[in-house]
């Protein structure tokens, strides 16, 4: 089950990365913020900027991304529900740790009812991070 999770987490991730470089129709689209704490060195600048030209991610504050920030399973499921446009599905689920009154409840919702990820004994585990691998 562990590895199941862990190859799900890293196919939604690798798809929201290779989704920026798919063509995202969003309406009224701004210029992307430069975030300060990004180098435009990084190997990964160019589908950042792609990603928050399209609203699929959006940092911290003003101009922080926190590149080597660990995110959680929310904010993943937020990401894939913008990234491909997600509608929920089907009824919604009652987790233990996910209320409605949660920033995030329609994003698990929405790729839970996808079938993009699941939870586990009652729980999204949506506060359980996610580590990402920076070089």
């Amino acid at each position: 089950m562990k590895t199941k999770k862990m190859i799900t987490t890293m196919a939604l991730t690798t798809a929201v990365t290779l989704g920026s470089l798919a063509p995202i129709h969003v309406l009224n689209v701004q210029a992307a913020a430069s975030f300060t704490d990004v180098s435009a060195s990084a190997p990964y600048q160019m589908a950042l900027e792609a990603l928050e030209k399209s609203q699929v991610v959006q940092g911290y504050g003003q101009h922080d991304f926190r590149p080597s920030q660990a995110i959680t399973r929310a904010e993943l499921a937020t990401m894939a529900v913008k990234a491909f446009q997600l509608q929920a599905a089907g009824q919604v689920a009652a987790w233990s740790d996910v209320k409605a009154s949660d920033w995030f409840y329609e994003y698990v919702n929405a790729v839970v009812g996808q079938g993009a990820m699941a939870g586990e004994n009652g729980s999204f585990l949506s506060r359980t991070i996610l580590y990402r691998r920076i070089n």
